[in-house]
């Protein structure tokens, strides 16, 4: 019983422990997180949590990772979001950054957007003011971009208004009856695009032909193209997300990490190992139920914390590794170096899967590890 204690207690601590490592924003994770509509956040917002949804006003940022991300209502500043799920309806003041599988984009961007995401749908309404960069492998513009379009995928549908030049790379094209371009065609396909009579092109109209089955080697957008490069949008952007709004403390995971790596190891083995196994016996008992739901909620939160720090913790390995110095410092090019290595882990069968699960264990220990720390030093 009184290590059950200590367990629970550690949990407790993890959820008062980790906002306290942000500054200038507010954090928020968990299972689920939602802003409602009568609220509002006069900073910026960082929220990580299995199901988020944001209808408030955000005076700031907003970055939220999860499953399924939901954006309404005013972002005032850049919006950066990395989901399955993702759909952002919001007005945005500045940028829009956005990974995901499924897409709906929605409202007023003032400035940019990003997209890397396997279906991307950009609603009629919808108002780009700067350029848009888009790759998924199956897109459909419906609204307007007042810049330049640049557009990669498997099946792109074009059926709204371009005021740039418009480019894009793909196995198909097709151009609706909505469909408005001002400043030119140039695209790159198997075969012409199919165009619509009501379509109203103005400029010239440029068709590369390629054979974009020819081969993966050339890594011409194809569905295999298109999943590596969602992939690898969506561990970096989440790792880069993470190390930001950790930033605190990132180091420190990654110092312990390496310093102390076969401890780090058995930490997060064990930790996999024993919050389910304690849930099983507190489960049994109706005063533990809420102590379940918040183990579980912790639980959840450490392993997606784990899988964006693994691409963070192989980078500073390959950096220590290659370095004199001993002073390691996190940088975007770390971060990039282990989301490269992570990924090619991937094409070495058995042994790239084991060396993965390995990282990934020990990033959770070092993870446990700081925290425990942490708790023993308010205690």
């Amino acid at each position: 019983m009184k290590n059950l204690s200590k367990f629970i207690a550690f949990f407790v601590a993890t959820m008062v422990l980790l906002p306290t490592v942000l500054f200038a924003a507010s954090f928020n994770f968990g299972q689920d997180y939602s802003l409602r509509k009568e609220e509002a956040v006069n900073e910026d917002l960082y929220a990580v949590s299995g199901n988020t949804a944001i209808s408030g006003d955000v005076f700031g940022d907003l970055y939220a990772v999860g499953g399924t991300v939901f954006a309404g209502s005013n972002i005032s500043q850049d919006i950066f979001l990395v989901g399955i799920n993702v759909s952002s309806l919001a007005d945005v003041g500045g940028d829009e950054r956005i990974a995901g599988i499924n897409t709906i984009i929605g409202g007023d961007i003032k400035e940019d957007l990003v997209v890397v995401s396997g279906k991307t749908k950009i609603l009629p309404g919808t108002n780009i003011f700067g350029d848009a960069y888009i790759i998924g492998s199956r897109v459909i513009l419906d609204g307007e971009i007042s810049g330049k379009a640049t557009i990669t995928g498997g099946t792109i549908n074009i059926n709204g208004i371009v005021n740039g030049p418009l480019q894009i790379s793909a196995n198909e094209v097709i151009i609706g009856p909505n469909a408005v371009i001002r400043d030119g065609l140039v695209y790159s396909a198997s075969k012409t695009a199919t165009i619509d009579s009501s379509a109203t092109i103005t400029g010239e109209i440029t068709f590369n032909q390629v054979n974009t089955r020819s081969g993966i080697n050339k890594f011409i957008p194809t569905f295999f193209g298109i999943w590596v490069l969602i992939k690898f949008a969506i561990l970096l952007l989440g790792a880069l997300v993470m190390h930001g709004v950790f930033r605190r403390i990132s180091e420190r995971f990654v110092s312990v990490g390496i310093s102390n790596f076969w401890k780090s190891l058995l930490w997060g083995f064990l930790f996999v190992i024993s919050v389910p196994i304690a849930a099983l016996f507190v489960i049994l008992t109706f005063v533990g139920i809420p102590f379940v739901l918040l183990a579980v909620s912790v639980y959840i939160t450490m392993l997606v914390l784990s899988f964006f720090y693994t691409p963070i913790l192989v980078g500073s390995i390959a950096s220590r590794i290659t370095q004199k110095d001993k002073d390691l410092v996190v940088t975007w090019k770390i971060i990039l170096l282990g989301v490269v290595i992570t990924l090619a882990l991937d094409y070495l069968s058995y042994f790239g899967d084991v060396a993965r699960f390995v990282i990934f264990l020990t990033a959770l220990g070092s993870i446990v590890t700081v925290l425990l720390h942490k708790f023993s030093e308010v205690r």
